[in-house]
């Protein structure tokens, strides 16, 4: 009679452990001390919810970053060309635009006109800032502001320009572009997005 418990114990312990499986589930980890805590799936920590967009993250930039992004933004330097005469009077002869930042010990040491040009003078005029700002807001915006703080490159603050523009609907895009002339050491740019 007590093998005949023994077994039947030993066989519902078989059965109950058998049937009840692991009590781990997928997207559970255990703490150090043994307990369960629910944790998102990794997939979940990438924002991959499907009704939700994942919104762009942008250029850097200060500010209301979090109702709106600057997508992309390109620099431009004017630059002018002028040659002395035989009398000393100097003439302007010429002008170029250079996709790019750059000073004077960049003119110095990248001539932009061929040596078959003679003497020239370089004179840069101003410094263009061309970009895309998109409204990541639920909602318009009623006006947004981009300032760019220009910079040399030892991080000497040389100025600043805005620009702005009212009510941008909800994933809209708008071109902003900001000149700052009689600056002629720009290194780098920085933004803030002032939204209201």
């Amino acid at each position: 009679m007590n093998k005949y418990l023994i077994v039947i114990g030993i066989t519902l312990m078989l059965l109950v452990v058998g049937f009840s499986g692991c009590t781990q589930q997928i997207g559970t980890k255990s703490d150090d001390n043994g307990f369960e805590n629910n944790y998102p799936d990794e997939q979940d920590n990438n924002n991959q919810n499907n009704d939700e967009p994942t919104k762009p993250t942008g250029i850097e930039a200060t500010g209301d970053t979090n109702k709106a992004v600057i997508l992309s933004y390109s620099p431009h330097t004017k630059v002018a060309f002028y040659k002395t005469d035989e009398y000393g009077l100097r003439h302007r002869a010429g002008e170029g635009g250079i996709d790019e930042l750059i000073d004077y010990d960049y003119l110095d040491s990248h001539p932009i006109l061929p040596p078959e040009a003679g003497e020239v003078e370089y004179v840069i005029e101003y410094y263009k800032i061309e970009g895309t700002v998109q409204n990541i807001a639920d909602d318009m915006l009623n006006q947004i502001t981009i300032k760019v703080m220009f910079y040399d490159k030892y991080n000497n603050y040389l100025g600043s320009k805005s620009d702005l523009t009212q009510y941008l609907p909800k994933d809209k895009i708008w071109n902003f572009e900001v000149s700052l002339p009689d600056i002629t050491n720009v290194n780098d740019v920085y933004f803030d997005i002032a939204v209201s």
